[in-house]
């Protein structure tokens, strides 16, 4: 369901619990954003499989582990905003060869290792 959806938006909210995999069958989305809510658990890599992607907003939220190398695959991706979480590990080189990727925000994390 929602193979069509566009936008999908629902930030600000009280959500809890982990973002389903199965996001990654809405081959359609431009935009996604949970935003602000109290979302756990990691990123799921197939994140990586919405190629229409331009607009990840998951900020705000108690999500961690590493961001998946798969989100480069996203190549239409110009803005992430994935700061204020408790994401770990080291920041994928991938994202550096987003080609339209205008606004990163991953502040208010927990990255080590060098910037790509």
């Amino acid at each position: 369901h929602g193979e069509n959806l566009a936008k999908l938006d629902f930030s600000s909210n009280s959500l809890t619990g982990s973002i389903p995999s199965s996001l990654g069958n809405m081959s359609k989305l431009l935009y996604l954003d949970l935003s602000s809510n109290q979302l756990q658990g990691s990123l799921p890599a197939e994140i990586g499989n919405l190629g229409s992607l331009q607009g990840l907003f998951l900020d705000n939220n108690r999500l961690l582990g590493r961001i998946p190398p798969a989100l480069s695959r996203s190549q239409n991706l110009f803005q992430i905003f994935l700061h204020k979480n408790d994401f770990s590990g080291t920041i994928p080189a991938a994202l550096a060869d987003l080609p339209n990727l205008l606004d990163l925000f991953i502040d208010g994390n927990k990255f080590t290792g060098t910037v790509p």
